[in-house]
């Protein structure tokens, strides 16, 4: 099964009469569904649908990751069970703001005693100890949520569910008044098919003949809570003998030359969505068209064309992603040919990719509130990593130019986090601009993950700048940085160098 994300939209036949008329279209893809949440024992909770299954710790539900490195003193137990709730029981405190770094001035005060934030807000050091009423449930929306208080502040706690999304939101609140807030999002694998509605119209054309309408086809596509841009593919269909009026996909939108319905029929088969498909080609006009979906935003694709007043049309649209084509396979693999799907790369870490042209990456600088380009399979290093990428990635002699990544508080910051048995060969990365805490590299923070690895590299050559830099709200350290990879375990790197600009605290290299 391919990893490809792919939405298979079918717009029946339509008849409509009246003006300003609308009917909805039948989709094919990705639909909203009821969250069953699960207490599985005193430490995990899941949340579960069809497309998504996923278990926290209590405390990743009931602490945000921005506090969690405060807390000094944590318990969770579920004192009685029943077939649906129970009663818990939660102990927890923060440790003193001149111990502990706070993200806020608000939070120092009410949760680390500080008693001189500016904020006129009192000094609190934040407990907690009670017992609660907790129950499983099933609801689509808000599934989850709880609030805790101590004698000056609370905590409302709020998890919802969008799609393969969980989302929890903290608010810090004294006095009635929210003083800090905080967001956490965990997501599931990516789902075959992505979340859509669409609508047509059938109204009369404004300035024409009177038996002169216009058929528009309306889609919004969700990409709430992804962050990053995403590159993808649509492609079009309508009769023929109707004239295509406009089309609106968005800005950066290229046609292109091949209509990519034979790629649309390949990706219809693997996901079981051949009704979507057209049962004879010859009487339809069929066009593709390339363009970026901002992150984080509902988006509405249209097409229009010319109509009559009682003319029935079948329209049609498809949007293939994440990558230019390929099956992931070593005799097929996953062609890249933008930025964006590179950074789609981590869909699968034992995939075989392959570089179809020289990819720019100078725009990731605005990506993720300034973060930038997200590292491959950016992964947690707590004495030890607690992933590695896998995969193949033949270059084919490409330049990958101007990747930013701007995550001081991370470990593992590159275009990969961390490689282990990989295979990378042939490729130049120039003009980069890679910032983290330690396990610092262009190519990769970090190879073999600990233990030992058979990865081989060759013919890699990177340029630009490496920084290794101390956070102090984190609790990495400024080290292991370096031009090719921040830390080299083991594996062959062959016929590579580079040029880079190394900065850090200790353990620093030049090519690792």
């Amino acid at each position: 099964m391919s990893d490809r994300k792919a939405l298979l939209l079918l717009a029946a036949a339509l008849l409509l009469t009246t003006s300003a008329s609308a009917a909805d279209v039948k989709v094919a893809g990705l639909t909203e569904e009821n969250v069953n949440t699960t207490f599985v024992s005193d430490s995990a909770i899941r949340f579960e649908t069809s497309y998504l299954n996923k278990t926290l710790t209590p405390r990743q539900i009931f602490v945000p990751n921005a506090t969690d490195h405060a807390v000094v003193d944590w318990s969770f137990t579920r004192e009685s069970w029943g077939e649906s709730s129970g009663v818990s029981t939660l102990n927890y405190q923060y440790g003193l703001a001149y111990n502990y770094e706070y993200p806020s001035p608000e939070a120092s005060a009410l949760l680390g005693q500080n008693s001189s934030t500016g904020t006129g807000l009192p000094a609190n050091y934040f407990q907690y100890s009670d017992s609660f009423y907790s129950n499983e449930s099933t609801a689509r929306g808000t599934v989850f949520s709880s609030s805790f208080a101590d004698d000056k502040a609370r905590w409302n706690i709020t998890v919802n569910a969008h799609y393969e999304h969980l989302i929890i939101n903290y608010d810090l609140i004294y006095n009635g008044t929210i003083q800090d807030s905080y967001q956490d999002i965990y997501s599931g694998d990516d789902p075959e098919l992505i979340p859509v509605d669409g609508q047509i119209n059938k109204y009369d054309g404004l300035n024409t003949p009177s038996d002169d309408y216009i058929d528009r086809f309306l889609m919004q596509y969700d990409r709430k809570y992804e962050y990053n841009p995403h590159n993808v593919t649509i492609v079009l269909a309508h009769p023929k003998d109707e004239e295509l009026l406009s089309v609106d996909l968005g800005r950066n939108t290229e046609e292109l030359n091949d209509n990519h319905y034979s790629e649309v029929v390949d990706t219809a088969q693997e996901v079981n969505k051949t009704a979507t498909l057209l049962n004879d080609t010859s009487n339809y006009s069929i066009k593709a068209y390339n363009t970026t979906i901002p992150g984080n935003t509902t988006t509405t694709l249209q097409y229009k064309i010319d109509s009559l007043e009682n003319e029935t049309n079948d329209l049609r649209m498809w949007i293939l992603g994440s990558f230019a084509g390929g099956s992931g396979t070593s005799s097929d693999p996953y062609e890249i040919e933008t930025c964006q799907q590179l950074e789609n790369i981590d869909a699968n870490k034992t995939a075989t990719y392959e570089l179809v042209s020289d990819i720019d990456c100078t725009g990731s600088d605005t990506w993720d509130n300034g973060k930038g380009f997200d590292p491959i399979l950016a992964t947690k290093y707590d004495s030890g990593w607690n992933d590695t990428w896998n995969g193949v990635l033949d270059g084919n002699q490409h330049i990958i130019e101007g990747i930013y990544v701007d995550r001081p508080d991370n470990a593992g910051a590159g275009l990969f986090s961390v490689v282990k048995d990989a295979i990378i060969t042939e490729v130049a990365i120039i003009n980069a601009n890679i910032t983290g805490s330690q396990h610092i590299g262009i190519l990769a923070g970090a190879e073999g993950g600990g233990t030992y690895s058979e990865t081989k590299i060759n013919e890699v050559f990177t340029g630009g700048s490496v920084r290794s830099v101390s956070s102090s709200s984190t609790q990495y350290g400024q080290k292991w940085a370096g031009g090719i990879i921040g830390q080299w375990g083991g594996g062959t790197l062959n016929d590579s160098y580079t040029d880079a600009s190394v900065t850090g605290g200790k353990n620093v290299g030049g090519t690792v």
